[in-house]
């Protein structure tokens, strides 16, 4: 079960699905559904919706998640795609991201780090 899980993981974050375009990816998602026996649809924002049911009961589990990649989080933060050879660092979410390699416009490679958390105000004044 963990390799089927390491191997999807590895396929779903492989795919190239910046924000505003995560077609492939939840095609990805689809089809593994799909494969599994399921009924999934598209949703009109382009999410994927699947119901999963015994058939004996109307409760239930939504779970949801973005599948927009690393690179859409990164040049969200631009005004402009930054050009292939850059090596910006981003600092999003509580995250550092340090572009190793940008390729067609693409994120090909970064190093991802958690930031430490800013102290409250109370805290600052403390020290002082």
């Amino acid at each position: 079960m963990i390799t089927y899980i390491t191997d999807t993981l590895v396929k779903l974050t492989a795919a190239d699905s910046p924000t505003g375009f995560t077609d492939r990816a939840a095609r990805l998602v689809f089809d593994e559904l799909s494969s599994m026996g399921y009924k999934p649809v598209f949703t009109n924002k382009g999410g994927v919706l699947c119901k999963v049911s015994d058939g004996d009961t109307e409760d239930g589990l939504i779970l949801t998640a973005h599948i927009d990649t690393l690179g859409g989080m990164v040049f969200s933060t631009f005004s402009s795609i930054p050009e292939d050879g850059s090596t910006p660092v981003v600092e999003i979410n509580g995250l550092k991201i340090q572009v190793e390699k940008i390729c067609d416009h693409r994120v090909e490679s970064a190093l991802v780090s958690k930031l430490e958390p800013k102290p409250d105000n109370d805290e600052a004044q403390e020290e002082e």
